[in-house]
């Protein structure tokens, strides 16, 4: 048996390799702040009582009923507009917004140093991959699809018609615009 210090001095102790166990977390000790997580006869954790408020604290359904709108970033193309779901993209940590764009908006060749998960909510979007904006090599993208922008990868976007696009990543959230 292997007993292991994680940081903060969180306790692990398997008792029997190989086994995959299930976990129920136990009640809480108020006196010495500590919950333990059984896992049958195989394992036990030991988490300090402050780690499991926050994780049940953070854990919690998010449902947006009404998105606020406002003029996106001066990076984003004319008339673009930009609604924060979660988050704070100008900061570090996970996000969500939503972009609309406008028809016939284009976005020129441009990377992220942090990759994009993107799902086209209504419209349609174009994406290209490469330094140069070239509308026949794009890839078209009807409402309902979803793609993942690659870290550093160089892409462009065209929007034939007004397009709402959500878009998750990780902050600060960066666009950089290649030199043509």
């Amino acid at each position: 048996m292997v007993s292991t210090v994680l940081p903060r001095g969180d306790i692990v102790q398997p008792t029997r390799a190989g086994v995959s166990p299930r976990c129920d977390i136990g009640a809480a000790n108020a006196i010495n702040r500590v919950a333990t997580i059984n896992c049958g006869a195989h394992m036990q954790i030991k988490l300090g009582l402050a780690a499991i408020l926050l994780t049940a604290a953070t854990m919690q359904p998010v449902q947006i009923t009404s998105v606020v709108w406002k003029d996106a970033p001066a990076t984003m193309p004319a008339g673009s507009k930009m609604a924060v779901l979660e988050g704070d993209p100008k900061h570090e940590g996970p996000f969500t917004v939503r972009v609309k764009l406008p028809a016939g908006a284009k976005v020129l060749p441009h990377f992220h140093p942090a990759p994009e998960r993107v799902t086209v909510i209504w419209g349609e979007a174009r994406l290209g991959f490469g330094d140069k904006f070239d509308a026949k090599k794009t890839k078209r993208f009807p409402a309902g699809s979803f793609y993942i922008n690659p870290p550093e990868m160089h892409h462009y976007l065209y929007f034939p018609r007004t397009t709402i696009l959500q878009i998750t990543g990780q902050g600060p959230w960066e666009l950089h615009y290649l030199k043509e």
